[in-house]
């Protein structure tokens, strides 16, 4: 007896390894089938931003870049990746081996994706484990967390997070997300100090990578704790005792965020001063908050951008409201009485809870951010629905589970489990299909608007996005007519009033551009960039002199902005007011040494016979050079430096 068990337990060992291996297999056969045809997709819309023209991601060395550079941990500002430095690290990696070209950014995202759902079947097949299931899935644990890893892998809302590359945002989050639990678990189950000083710091260093990949990472202390309560056990001071470390230092994980957002970056348009207020913002996403659910169970249509009317009155909101009331309430008597039901809804809401609580115009709902609020909903109703599926076996079919006796918990037959996955398998097949059938639609940037106006023909947003796509194409009436469209509806919104200035100046149609930014002056005159903007219309319109007052309002309003300087001191300078124009020059150019501004104050002090001046600036300018000209260039210039000096 002694010697069968020991034999007993290495089969068993290599039972789970080999199923390990070939579920692994599986995942990634499941992954290529769904994803490997997108690999030539084209970059669309962020991917501009965030990879075609960041040049901090163009060199890996220096990390932070030049003093007054940027480098892969230090991202260019205004990009999607402001405030995201170990996804533009990353993409820094993607470009030394593949440039611009997608396939290799892709292939990252896809592996990923599948490590995440690795890492999901390990958390799930952990979890089932713990306390709170008194050695219930103890034999079954690995194949329930097989599949419920299976089915939020093929859920179809990731597609666009697996393939719109930008989004690997969410991808790189939610995998340090997943990877904080699995070493928070790991921390929970080692029964040696030395070993659980290990996981704690790795957990650590998880949650820091996640906090430095996306700000949705702000939640994960707050879900490892509930996680301990639920499913470990014990009172309050029990699980501060046994994990105290582990918690303080992921509080202490929050501060790369805090110090990222305390310098000013941050999601660009996202914030409480914003057009939409956050008393509005909040009803309306009552509403939207069950949008998110709907499509978990129902993942149809899948839009890059979806319409949500404003609401502005608990009237128009009530369902919404008494809805997410109702919610919190249950989720709150579930988590306190230790229901694994809590869990799930309590990590759906507090995952999205950053998004929900923070105005962000237009992006209401948004499909990528169900990649992590899926992790404890998905598993919790596949394993639910396996176990439903067997006791209706059990009950209408002679279908009985074997017992393997002596106190042991129930072993399922193999036959028994192709029936009681049957749903499952459905599921995955279904999910699967939704997916292939909808990954076009992020193909072509040109049809991506196409299809979302297919579905909601009075969305805004998309209106004015295919308008232009449109211009892009060379259909400028028709594109510009759209976008006036979208602006008409909200002329506040920065997106629709950016692009309408933009294409209108395209399109050298100054007189309706001078009427648009005297609009937007109106509706904004307190704004420095709106005060610019009209100098800039009135520049364009030849109304010299009311440009130079509209560029003196805005540097009033907005000191640094050095465009404001630029643009004044070259107007003053056409105007022969040489002397105001060079402190506007030297000013600009101290705000921010380009090659332009650094030329423009290089050639007055030259024309106004400041040839030392001249020379000092000169070392900015050769500097600037080798940032944006040619070699060739480069040289002209440094021999005309150095002629100058030797005249001098």
């Amino acid at each position: 007896m002694q010697e069968t068990e020991p034999r007993n337990l290495k089969v068993g060992v290599w039972k789970t390894w080999a199923m390990v291996i070939c579920g692994v297999f599986v995942l990634i056969l499941m992954a290529l089938v769904v994803y490997g045809r997108t690999l030539r997709y084209e970059m669309i819309f962020d991917d501009y931003g965030a990879i075609t023209v960041n040049d901090s991601i163009k060199k890996l060395t220096p990390l932070f870049g030049q003093p007054d550079g940027y480098g892969p941990l230090k991202p260019l500002p205004g990009t999607p990746l402001e405030a995201r430095p170990l996804v533009n690290f990353t993409f820094a990696l993607n470009y030394f081996f593949s440039q611009l070209d997608p396939v290799g950014y892709r292939w990252t995202n896809i592996a990923a994706h599948v490590c995440v759902a690795c890492l999901l079947w390990a958390i799930v097949s952990a979890t089932l484990r713990q306390p709170i299931f008194t050695r219930r899935f103890l034999r079954n644990r690995h194949w329930l967390g097989f599949w419920a890893a299976m089915v939020w892998m093929l859920h179809p809302t990731h597609t666009e997070t697996v393939v719109y590359l930008t989004q690997r945002t969410e991808l790189q989050m939610g995998l340090f997300y997943a990877l904080t639990v699995y070493l928070a678990i790991r921390f929970w189950d080692s029964p040696r100090l030395i070993t659980r000083a290990v996981w704690c710091a790795l957990a650590i260093a998880a949650s820091v990578c996640g906090m430095l990949s996306k700000e949705m990472m702000a939640s994960v202390p707050a879900m490892v704790f509930f996680y301990e309560w639920i499913f470990i056990g014990g009172s309050i001071w029990t699980v501060v005792r046994r994990s105290w470390l582990l918690y303080l230092g992921l509080m202490l994980s929050w501060y790369p965020l805090v110090a990222i957002y305390s310098v000013g970056s941050g999601t660009p348009l996202a914030g409480f001063n914003n057009t939409i207020s956050a008393y509005d913002f909040w009803l309306t996403q009552s509403n939207s908050f069950f949008v998110y659910w709907r499509l978990l169970f129902f993942p149809w249509p899948l839009l890059l951008h979806y319409h949500v009317p404003t609401l502005t009155t608990i009237y128009q909101a009530w369902p919404g409201v008494l809805g997410m009331a109702l919610y919190l309430v249950a989720t709150a008597l579930c988590v306190w009485r230790r229901h694994v039901i809590g869990f799930s809804l309590l990590w759906f809401f507090a995952v999205l809870s950053p998004t929900l609580i923070v105005p962000l115009p237009h992006e209401e709902i948004s499909e990528r951010r169900l990649y992590v609020p899926l992790f404890a909903v998905v598993p919790y109703l596949t394993i639910v629905s396996i176990l439903g599926t067997q006791s209706l076996l059990r009950k209408f079919t002679s279908y009985q589970p074997a017992n393997v006796g002596n106190g042991e918990p129930q072993s399922e037959t193999a036959t028994g489990r192709a029936l009681a996955i049957a749903p499952m398998l459905s599921l995955s097949l279904a999910y699967l299909l939704i997916s292939v059938f909808t990954l076009p639609r992020l193909q072509h940037q040109s049809d991506l608007w196409l299809h979302v106006l297919k579905h909601q023909p009075n969305n805004t947003f998309a209106i004015a996005s295919q308008g232009v796509e449109e211009c892009n194409m060379g259909q400028c009436e028709a594109g510009l007519q759209k976008i006036q469209n979208a602006f008409d509806t909200d002329p506040k919104y920065r997106y629709y009033n950016v692009y309408l200035l933009q294409t209108l100046d395209d399109m050298q149609e100054y007189e309706r551009l001078l009427a648009i930014a005297k609009k937007l002056y109106e509706l904004f005159p307190d704004d420095a960039a709106r005060a610019y903007v009209l100098a800039a219309a009135y520049e364009k319109n030849g109304m010299y002199a009311d440009a130079i007052n509209k560029y003196q309002e805005a540097i009033q309003l907005y000191p640094k902005s050095w465009e404001a300087h630029s643009a004044l001191a070259t107007l003053l300078a056409e105007n022969n007011k040489f002397g105001e124009a060079i402190v506007h020059f030297e000013i600009a150019t101290e705000l921010h040494p380009d090659f332009m501004n650094c030329m423009n104050l290089v050639t007055m002090y030259i024309n106004q016979h400041q040839e030392k001046k001249a020379l000092g600036i000169g070392k900015l300018l050769l500097e600037a050079a080798r940032k944006e000209k040619s070699p060739g260039e480069v040289e002209q210039i440094q021999l005309g430096l150095q002629e100058l000096e030797s005249q001098f």
